[in-house]
Protein backbone atom coordinates (compact mmCIF):
# COMPACT_ATOMS: atom_id res chain seq x y z
CA UNK A 1 0.00 0.00 0.00
CA UNK A 2 1.09 3.47 -0.77
CA UNK A 3 0.77 6.26 1.63
CA UNK A 4 -0.93 9.39 0.55
CA UNK A 5 -1.18 12.58 2.45
CA UNK A 6 -4.56 13.32 3.85
CA UNK A 7 -6.66 15.72 1.88
CA UNK A 8 -7.79 18.89 3.56
CA UNK A 9 -11.39 19.02 4.49
CA UNK A 10 -13.72 21.00 2.30
CA UNK A 11 -13.89 23.82 4.87
CA UNK A 12 -10.10 24.40 5.03
CA UNK A 13 -8.93 27.47 3.11
CA UNK A 14 -6.08 27.46 0.66
CA UNK A 15 -3.99 30.60 0.01
CA UNK A 16 -4.56 34.03 1.53
CA UNK A 17 -7.81 35.59 2.50
CA UNK A 18 -8.73 39.13 1.59
CA UNK A 19 -8.28 40.29 5.21
CA UNK A 20 -4.73 38.92 5.34
CA UNK A 21 -3.84 40.70 2.10
CA UNK A 22 -5.28 44.01 3.35
CA UNK A 23 -3.38 43.75 6.65
CA UNK A 24 -0.10 43.08 4.84
CA UNK A 25 -0.74 46.05 2.51
CA UNK A 26 -1.32 48.33 5.52
CA UNK A 27 1.92 47.14 7.16
CA UNK A 28 3.84 47.59 3.90
CA UNK A 29 2.41 51.09 3.31
CA UNK A 30 3.32 52.23 6.85
CA UNK A 31 6.88 51.00 6.29
CA UNK A 32 7.16 52.75 2.93
CA UNK A 33 5.74 55.96 4.39
CA UNK A 34 8.39 55.82 7.12
CA UNK A 35 11.12 55.39 4.49
CA UNK A 36 9.76 58.37 2.55
CA UNK A 37 9.79 60.58 5.64
CA UNK A 38 13.32 59.43 6.43
CA UNK A 39 14.43 60.37 2.91
CA UNK A 40 12.83 63.81 3.16
CA UNK A 41 14.54 64.49 6.50
CA UNK A 42 17.84 63.32 5.03
CA UNK A 43 17.50 65.79 2.15
CA UNK A 44 16.76 68.67 4.53
CA UNK A 45 19.75 67.82 6.69
CA UNK A 46 22.14 67.48 3.76
CA UNK A 47 20.92 70.82 2.37
CA UNK A 48 21.65 72.48 5.71
CA UNK A 49 25.01 70.73 5.95
CA UNK A 50 25.95 71.99 2.49
CA UNK A 51 25.24 75.58 3.55
CA UNK A 52 27.32 75.16 6.70
CA UNK A 53 30.22 73.84 4.60
CA UNK A 54 29.92 76.80 2.22
CA UNK A 55 29.92 79.24 5.15
CA UNK A 56 33.02 77.58 6.59
CA UNK A 57 34.84 77.81 3.25
CA UNK A 58 33.86 81.46 2.83
CA UNK A 59 35.08 82.39 6.31
CA UNK A 60 38.44 80.69 5.80
CA UNK A 61 38.78 82.30 2.37
CA UNK A 62 38.30 85.76 3.88
CA UNK A 63 40.78 84.92 6.63
CA UNK A 64 43.35 83.95 3.98
CA UNK A 65 42.75 87.24 2.19
CA UNK A 66 43.25 89.11 5.46
CA UNK A 67 46.52 87.31 6.09
CA UNK A 68 47.76 88.02 2.58
CA UNK A 69 47.04 91.76 3.06
CA UNK A 70 48.13 91.86 6.69
CA UNK A 71 49.24 95.49 6.58
CA UNK A 72 45.72 96.57 5.54
CA UNK A 73 43.86 93.87 7.47
CA UNK A 74 42.02 96.44 9.60
CA UNK A 75 39.97 97.42 6.53
CA UNK A 76 38.30 93.99 6.47
CA UNK A 77 36.61 94.89 9.76
CA UNK A 78 34.46 97.30 7.73
CA UNK A 79 32.38 94.31 6.62
CA UNK A 80 29.03 94.70 8.39
CA UNK A 81 25.57 93.11 8.03
CA UNK A 82 24.16 96.29 6.49
CA UNK A 83 26.44 95.92 3.44
CA UNK A 84 24.62 92.87 2.10
CA UNK A 85 21.13 94.28 1.57
CA UNK A 86 22.14 96.26 -1.52
CA UNK A 87 24.01 93.43 -3.26
CA UNK A 88 22.15 91.86 -6.16
CA UNK A 89 23.31 88.23 -6.47
CA UNK A 90 22.38 88.15 -10.16
CA UNK A 91 24.52 91.10 -11.26
CA UNK A 92 27.56 91.03 -8.95
CA UNK A 93 30.75 89.53 -10.31
CA UNK A 94 32.83 87.74 -7.66
CA UNK A 95 35.66 86.98 -10.08
CA UNK A 96 36.71 90.56 -10.73
CA UNK A 97 40.34 91.13 -11.58
CA UNK A 98 41.95 94.03 -9.79
CA UNK A 99 43.33 96.56 -12.27
CA UNK A 100 46.92 97.77 -11.76
CA UNK A 101 46.97 100.39 -9.03
CA UNK A 102 43.46 99.40 -7.94
CA UNK A 103 42.20 98.91 -4.43
CA UNK A 104 43.07 95.28 -3.71
CA UNK A 105 41.37 95.13 -0.31
CA UNK A 106 38.23 96.87 -1.58
CA UNK A 107 37.99 94.45 -4.49
CA UNK A 108 38.61 91.49 -2.17
CA UNK A 109 35.80 92.64 0.11
CA UNK A 110 33.39 93.29 -2.76
CA UNK A 111 34.15 89.92 -4.35
CA UNK A 112 33.80 88.09 -1.04
CA UNK A 113 30.52 89.79 -0.18
CA UNK A 114 29.22 88.86 -3.61
CA UNK A 115 30.20 85.21 -3.07
CA UNK A 116 28.45 85.19 0.30
CA UNK A 117 25.23 86.54 -1.22
CA UNK A 118 25.37 84.14 -4.17
CA UNK A 119 26.19 81.07 -2.11
CA UNK A 120 23.99 81.39 0.97
CA UNK A 121 20.31 82.46 0.98
CA UNK A 122 19.64 85.72 2.82
CA UNK A 123 23.22 85.89 4.08
CA UNK A 124 24.97 88.64 5.98
CA UNK A 125 28.37 88.75 7.63
CA UNK A 126 30.36 90.73 10.11
CA UNK A 127 34.08 90.97 10.83
CA UNK A 128 35.44 92.31 14.10
CA UNK A 129 39.09 92.71 15.03
CA UNK A 130 41.29 94.71 17.38
CA UNK A 131 41.61 98.43 16.90
CA UNK A 132 45.16 98.31 15.53
CA UNK A 133 44.24 95.52 13.08
CA UNK A 134 47.65 93.88 13.35
CA UNK A 135 47.52 91.41 16.18
CA UNK A 136 44.86 89.82 18.31
CA UNK A 137 41.73 87.85 17.65
CA UNK A 138 39.66 88.21 14.51
CA UNK A 139 36.01 87.14 14.51
CA UNK A 140 34.18 86.37 11.28
CA UNK A 141 30.48 85.69 11.62
CA UNK A 142 28.27 84.58 8.73
CA UNK A 143 24.48 84.35 9.16
CA UNK A 144 22.10 82.89 6.57
CA UNK A 145 18.47 81.82 6.33
CA UNK A 146 17.64 78.13 6.12
CA UNK A 147 13.95 78.00 5.27
CA UNK A 148 13.95 74.37 4.18
CA UNK A 149 14.99 73.12 7.57
CA UNK A 150 12.49 75.23 9.48
CA UNK A 151 9.37 76.74 7.95
CA UNK A 152 9.72 80.06 9.77
CA UNK A 153 11.25 82.81 7.67
CA UNK A 154 13.39 84.13 10.52
CA UNK A 155 15.26 80.89 11.15
CA UNK A 156 18.91 81.88 10.89
CA UNK A 157 22.00 79.73 11.02
CA UNK A 158 25.29 81.18 12.17
CA UNK A 159 28.86 80.18 11.55
CA UNK A 160 31.43 82.01 13.66
CA UNK A 161 35.19 81.76 13.26
CA UNK A 162 37.53 83.24 15.85
CA UNK A 163 41.28 83.08 15.36
CA UNK A 164 44.45 85.03 15.82
CA UNK A 165 45.58 86.95 12.78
Amino acid sequence: MTRTSPRPAAGDARGFTLIEVLISLVILSVGLLGLGLLQAQSLKTSYSSNHRTQATNLAYELLDEMRSNRRLAFRYSYIAPGDFGSINPLTCDPARVTPPGGDVVGDDIAGWECQVVRTLPGATAQVTMPFNGVDGDVQIQIIWQDRRFNNTADQGNTFALSTEL
